[in-house]
């Protein structure tokens, strides 16, 4: 309770600062508090599109929350937005993997092979694979991509 008093106070003083909603957000999960924890997790984005003001762990953790929350649009979102260079922190292979089968259920063969191109430069020992996710994309074989 006491943490949430001093978030909620803080951003009293000043809803504009993007870190603040992202504390918020993780103390409303811990409480169970999920709607509450996305729309302020939303709010945190809105305010720092680039997310500059976390912390590389931090990254991570979002990416948890979202697909806790089985929104793998939000951290295909989030992954394709590291491999474009447009966040500064990369994320690991599970959500590589997650982003990928989201591109895949959508049959999104240009955003599947960014993510498997980004999985290969990020584990360069599990390049044949990417290649081979990459060729079964083009072929449109989506079947096998999502049952692998």
């Amino acid at each position: 309770p006491e943490a949430l008093e001093q978030i909620e106070y803080a951003l009293n003083l000043d809803q504009g600062v993007a870190r603040s909603h992202f504390h918020y957000a993780l103390i409303l999960a811990a409480e169970g508090r999920d709607e509450e924890a996305r729309a302020e997790l939303l709010e945190m984005e809105r305010l720092d599109p680039t997310l500059n003001s976390l912390l590389d762990a931090d990254y991570e953790t979002i990416a948890m929350l979202w697909n806790a929350w089985e929104r793998r649009d939000k951290v295909a979102e989030l992954v394709l937005k590291s491999s474009r260079g447009e966040l500064r922190s990369f994320f690991s292979s599970k959500y590589i993997q997650v982003a990928m089968y989201y591109f895949a259920i959508e049959e999104d063969t240009e955003k599947f092979t960014e993510m498997a191109r980004y999985g290969a430069k990020r584990l360069p020992a599990m390049q044949e694979d990417f290649d081979v996710l990459i060729e079964l994309a083009r072929k449109g074989s989506w079947a096998i991509i999502r049952n692998l």
